[in-house]
């Protein structure tokens, strides 16, 4: 059997809120899904939830070292960019190491995680790479031990 549709304009729509409502749901999953990590189930997921929280957390460190580092104010546009970059990349990111954690029957990694850890990693480089051209105000050896002695 044809099922038959009945499309209709978004003018043709009666109020604002039911307006506002079809505009935002074209821009929603078709699909939710329930994620649940069980990071407490297993030795392994523990270790695997734990190398994801590093990973998030190296991604925002390297944010800041990025514009420290490389002297990039605050208000520029790379950084807008790179956070573009990383939100759509990360999300198809975490969906494909959540199944890989939680399904049994995956037993690689999905090779955007891998990118993504390369990514982190070359960020990673580039800030230890450039650490040692910035001048950072620290205290002198001396003077720590001056201070040492009193």
């Amino acid at each position: 059997m044809i099922r038959s549709y009945h499309w209709t304009s978004l003018l043709r729509s009666q109020g604002v809120k039911k307006k506002l409502v079809r505009t935002v749901q074209q821009f929603t999953p078709y699909k939710w899904d329930k994620v649940d990590w069980h990071c407490m189930s297993s030795v392994r997921s523990l270790l695997f939830t734990t190398v994801l929280v590093v990973l998030f957390l190296t991604c925002e460190a390297n944010a800041f070292f990025l514009k420290f580092v490389l002297w990039i104010p605050p208000n520029n546009h790379l950084n807008l960019i790179r956070l573009a970059f990383w939100l759509p990349f990360g999300a198809h990111v975490l969906r494909e190491y959540h199944e890989f954690v939680v399904d049994v029957n995956v037993k690689k990694i999905g090779p955007h995680v891998w990118l993504a850890i390369a990514i982190l990693m070359l960020e990673c480089l580039l800030c230890y790479r450039h650490v040692s051209t910035t001048h950072v105000c620290t205290a002198r050896v001396t003077l720590a031990a001056g201070w040492a002695r009193t």
